[in-house]
């Protein structure tokens, strides 16, 4: 028997609760590869331009053939605790869609 159809996982607009995760990753690849830039323009791409900027840094890690893992500490937290909504794959953080 077929599942009933469910509602989405989250709204709409909640694109909008990841800026702080995208801003984050953001500053963090710019600052480790040197590309120039500022943090004002990581808050604009982050906030109007979020998927733009995701492409964006998946673009550059590719290009960069990225093997390391990239950790945005975005506050103080316990050691080994899991980041909430964060999967690592292939060695590269990425928070879900």
């Amino acid at each position: 028997m077929a599942e009933p159809p469910k509602n989405w996982d989250s709204g709409l607009f909640d694109c909008f609760e990841d800026a702080s995760t995208s801003l984050g990753l953001r500053i963090g690849i710019r600052n480790r590869y040197g590309i120039k830039g500022s943090i004002c323009k990581d808050i604009l791409a982050s906030c109007f331009c979020g998927w733009c900027s995701w492409c964006q840094m998946h673009r550059e890690l590719k290009a960069r053939k990225a093997k390391t893992t990239i950790i945005v500490n975005m506050q103080p937290g316990p050691l080994n605790a899991p980041v909430p909504g964060v999967v690592i794959q292939q060695g590269i953080m990425m928070a879900p869609h």
